[in-house]
C-alpha cells in the first residue's frame, strides 16, 4: 500500500509541474491577441539558421476531422535570405495577410485553433516540431536539420491540468488493480 501512495503523489506532483512550465508545448496554437489588436507574424533570416533550401513552413487547422496537414497554406519558402508572412484569425476563418500566399484562407472550422508544418523536398509533411518558447509569445520552430522559423503573438493551448490529474488518477486505478491480484 506505502508503495502505491508514494507513486501517486509523485504522479500527482509531476502533473501539476508539468502544467505550469512550457517544458513541452504542443504544435496546437491560437492568437495571442484579437485579430483587431495584433496579427501572427512567422519569419527568418538565413544568416541565423533559418528555413533551409526545400523546406516550407505552413499552417492547418488543428481540429480538423482529421488533422490533415496537406489541407493547408504555405506561409515560408525556405532558402530565400529572409522571408516572413503574417496572418490573423476572424470568425474561426485564418486569412494570410502578407507573404507569397497573401490574400488566401483557410476554414478552422468551430474553434480558432492552429497547428504549423515544415515540408521537405519529397513533399513529406511534419508536425511533430521542435518548438521552443524564446519568451513573452514568440515561439521557434524547426524540424531535423530545416532551419529555424520564428512566431510572434502566439498563444500554446496547453494540455489541461485537469486532463493531466485525471489520467493520472486513471493510471493509480489501473496500477492498484494490478497489484490486488
Amino acid at each position: 500500500m506505502k508503495k502505491i501512495s508514494f507513486l501517486a503523489i509523485a504522479i500527482l506532483l509531476a502533473a501539476i509541474f508539468s502544467s505550469t512550465t512550457n517544458a513541452a508545448v504542443p504544435n496546437h496554437f491560437v492568437p495571442k491577441y484579437s485579430y483587431t489588436q495584433d496579427d501572427v507574424d512567422v519569419s527568418y533570416i538565413s544568416v541565423w539558421n533559418g528555413l533551409k533550401n526545400g523546406y516550407e513552413f505552413g499552417v492547418f487547422d488543428f481540429n480538423g476531422d482529421p488533422a490533415d496537414p496537406t489541407q493547408s497554406i504555405v506561409l515560408l519558402e525556405g532558402g530565400n535570405f529572409i522571408d516572413g508572412a503574417s496572418f490573423i484569425v476572424e470568425n474561426n476563418v485564418l486569412k494570410v495577410e502578407s507573404g507569397t500566399n497573401a490574400g488566401k484562407e483557410l476554414n478552422l472550422g468551430s474553434s480558432p485553433d492552429f497547428s504549423f508544418f515544415i515540408k521537405d523536398s519529397n513533399d513529406n509533411y511534419y508536425v511533430d516540431l521542435n518548438i521552443s518558447f524564446l519568451g513573452a509569445d514568440m515561439y521557434s520552430f524547426s524540424y531535423g536539420d530545416s532551419g529555424y522559423v520564428e512566431g510572434y503573438d502566439l498563444q500554446a493551448v496547453p494540455i489541461p491540468a485537469s486532463f493531466l490529474l485525471l489520467s493520472s488518477a486513471g493510471g493509480l486505478v489501473l496500477i492498484a488493480r494490478r497489484n490486488k491480484f
